[in-house]
């Protein structure tokens, strides 16, 4: 009996970790389309989002983005990179299933 507890702890102690660090970042290296909107939970088409090409692969990714303030804090990110498209990578990370998410700018570097 004081095993099978001693498995069950252990388990739950190396699951716990993983639900709660499982951060999901997408890297833009170029934004085609940005949709500023009110999120609502109901209407698809009524949530903001951004589509541009991904670092590295070239494919065009599209990223639904959550809750009003953090796009707020997001938005002059998202038109910097699109106003220099060759200058800054754009990381969106989604923080966790409630939609949070936030923004920040890499700067590239310059070919040697």
């Amino acid at each position: 009996m004081n095993k099978i507890f001693t498995n069950i702890t252990l388990a739950i102690s190396l699951i716990l970790p993983a639900m709660y660090s499982a951060a999901d970042t997408v890297v833009f290296d170029t934004i085609t389309h940005f949709k500023a909107a009110n999120y609502s939970t109901t209407n698809t088409s009524f949530r903001p989002f951004i589509i541009g090409v991904e670092k590295d692969s070239g494919n065009t990714i599209t990223r639904v983005l959550g809750g009003s303030s953090e796009l707020a804090l997001c938005i002059p990110l998202i038109l910097t990179a699109m106003e220099k498209p060759g200058r800054y990578y754009l990381n969106v990370t989604e923080v966790d299933q409630f939609s949070q998410f936030y923004c920040m700018l890499e700067l590239k570097t310059p070919p040697e």
